[in-house]
This record gives structure tokens, sequence and C-alpha cells, in this order.
């Protein structure tokens, strides 16, 4: 039987010590964000200084993993990475006071730049770009490859990102909410190639 990217994500997390509900949750995830990168690193180290002091107070398999359970727990409730008020949006099952593996990632990518930061693509432009939404979006993660690799997008002309700012000022007259925050930042990382 054929193992899915998403299962060989999952088992990779699980490996990485993450608990059955992050690693269904954040399976979606590419191995190579970095924001999931830095994620698993943590959490690999916090396990092997949760392992080294289990080996120390010579606690037994069971009792180790409830340990675990709760030292997670604790984590959750003193970073406020729990869902404060029950479901809400693309939250359905996620229930008021459950933790919250999506306010981990967004902690975690916030670190690394966020949306402001240089090189940063977004998860939603990548799901835009899967989907074969607009054209409009490939030409912007070209220019943010060219910028990642070279410093500046030197293959791209002036008056090709011009025509982009262009297209995303219509888009953000048309968009609302979430969507228009998103077209906005976009608009900005493309009038900074100017």
């Amino acid at each position: 039987m054929r193992i899915t990217l998403r299962e060989r994500r999952y088992q990779d997390l699980r490996a990485n010590h993450f608990t059955p509900k992050e690693a269904r949750m954040l399976s979606v995830l590419p191995r190579d964000s970095s924001a999931r990168k830095v994620m698993v690193r943590e959490r690999v180290a916090r396990w092997d200084k949760f392992e080294k002091m289990a080996v120390r107070k010579q606690w037994s398999k069971s009792k180790a993993v409830a340990k675990w359970a709760a030292n997670l727990a604790r984590y959750y409730t003193k970073n406020r990475l729990r869902v404060r008020y029950g479901p809400v949006g693309n939250q359905p099952k996620m229930g008021k006071g459950e933790v919250n593996p999506w306010a981990l990632y967004r902690r975690y990518a916030q670190q690394k730049g966020g949306p402001k930061g240089k090189g940063y693509v977004s998860p939603w432009e990548i799901r835009q770009l899967a989907k074969g939404k607009t054209k409009l979006a490939k030409g912007l993660i070209f220019v943010q490859k060219l910028e990642k690799q070279e410093g500046v997008a030197r293959g791209v002309s002036k008056d090709m990102v011009r025509q982009w700012i262009a297209q995303k000022d219509v888009a953000v007259k048309k968009a609302r909410g979430g969507r228009r925050a998103q077209l906005i930042i976009e608009k900005h990382r493309l009038e900074r190639l100017l």
C-alpha cells in the first residue's frame, strides 16, 4: 500500500515527538517550511531535555508518557497557544481551551520574519499557486524566489513589476477582510522591488 505525502509528513512529525493531534493538523505544511524546521528542531531539543530528566528520576514508561503530555499542556498554556473563544472560522473541531497547533506555527513563522520578512512565502500563496488560481501568484512567487537567490530581482523587468502592482490595486479594491490584507502585503512587497 502506498503512503501519501501527508501520511509521510504525519509520521515524520510523530517521530519528532509531536502529539497525534499536532501531527495531524500540521501535516499539511511542507517539510521545507522554515517555521516548521525551527518548530521540529525545538521540539526535539525539548524532548531530549525531558528524556534526560525522566532517566534521572527513574520514571516508568507509562509515567513518562503522562508527564510528557502534561509538559506539553503546560507549554501551550504558558505561551497562550490555546483556543480562546471556541470554534471560529476554520476551527470547527477546536473547542474553547483546546491546544491550538496553528497558533504554535504562527508563533514560529513570526520568529522567522513573518509576512514582512524577506523571502517569506505564506502558505496561502503556495496554495494559490498550487491551485493555478492566477498567473499573478506565479509571477509573485517567481519574484520572491529571485529575491531569495540573488538578493535583488534582476531577472524581472520593472515594467512587469508595475503591471503586477496595477493588478494588485484592482484586486485590493474588490477584496475584503483577510484576503484584502493579504493582497496589500503582496502589493507592498512588490513595491519594494522598484
